[in-house]
């Protein structure tokens, strides 16, 4: 009769070590993936910021344009350039205004709105061009330090 070999549970020495250096590279790999899912998260983040500033900055300008629509005589008397300046509350909302401290009341909340909501705004009204559109723009500081704007034309 025939003996059977018996083979050992050991592993033979060529062997040993290599479930450590299949683990470490596992480790490797996901940790690989974990850093881009932690990058693209990050970028979800700074886009989401750049899409909210840009829905407001569109936003306030929709609102001085509605203004205007509302203030016809201020518009027709050459009331709604502004140039970034904030000016004053008339202090006449609730006693009655004149349409040109409309515009000027008009003109303050906008840009005050503006500097509050968007980081370095710069906010302008010009016109009337030979056509009769003004021109509303509307300028800031991204997160990133560059510079975005939006910029629209509105005719009585």
């Amino acid at each position: 009769m025939k003996r059977r070999k018996h083979h050992s549970l050991t592993t033979p020495s060529r062997c040993r070590g290599s479930s450590l250096i299949e683990a470490l590279i596992t480790m490797l790999v996901m940790a690989l993936g974990l850093m881009g899912v932690a990058q693209m998260q990050i970028s979800g983040v700074r886009n989401q910021s750049d899409a909210y500033q840009r829905s407001l900055a569109i936003q306030q300008v929709n609102d001085i344009a509605e203004r205007m629509r509302a203030n016809a005589p201020g518009v027709a008397a050459g009331n709604y350039v502004i140039a970034n300046a904030a000016g004053t509350d008339p202090g006449c909302i609730l006693t009655g205004c004149t349409s040109a401290q409309v515009a000027q009341y008009d003109a303050f909340i906008w840009v005050t709105s503006n500097n509050i909501f968007l980081p370095n705004a710069v906010s302008s009204v010009a016109g009337p061009d030979p056509d009769g559109r003004y021109a509303i723009a509307l300028s800031w500081t991204r997160r990133d330090g560059s510079a975005d704007q939006v910029v629209t034309t509105w005719s009585p």
